[in-house]
């Protein structure tokens, strides 16, 4: 019931917006291993400023391929999901993570900045 009702025209209404888009703004490096990435954040057709938060693998460096874990958090009201489900607590803060599994396939080895 909770996924059907989360599909539906009160939360993310798929049948009308069927995809959600992440589009890059700006990447930042703020450490050695991290990154802020600055996007047009869309759901619903509402666009709104996010920042993904990514981190990478240190033990990957000048190799072929690694991880990069990734952590953001929007606000549901402010994309018009405002309704609730009856007898069920629905948080205003939604988290999001990523974990992204990469390969080069052409170019130099990755190279941190230090």
């Amino acid at each position: 019931m909770k996924n059907g009702k989360l599909k539906d025209k009160d939360f993310f209404d798929v049948q009308e917006y069927p995809t959600i888009t992440f589009v890059s703004t700006k990447v930042e490096q703020t450490g050695p291993y991290t990154f802020q990435v600055t996007a047009d954040f869309t759901i619903r057709g509402a666009s709104k400023p996010q920042t993904l938060s990514l981190t990478l693998d240190p033990s990957k460096k000048g190799s072929t391929s690694g991880e990069i874990k990734g952590t953001m958090f929007f606000d549901r009201k402010d994309y018009g999901m405002t309704h609730n489900i009856p007898f069920m607590k629905v948080a205003d803060r939604i988290d999001v993570t990523a974990d992204l599994k990469v390969k080069r396939l052409s170019g130099p080895p990755l190279v941190f900045q230090q």
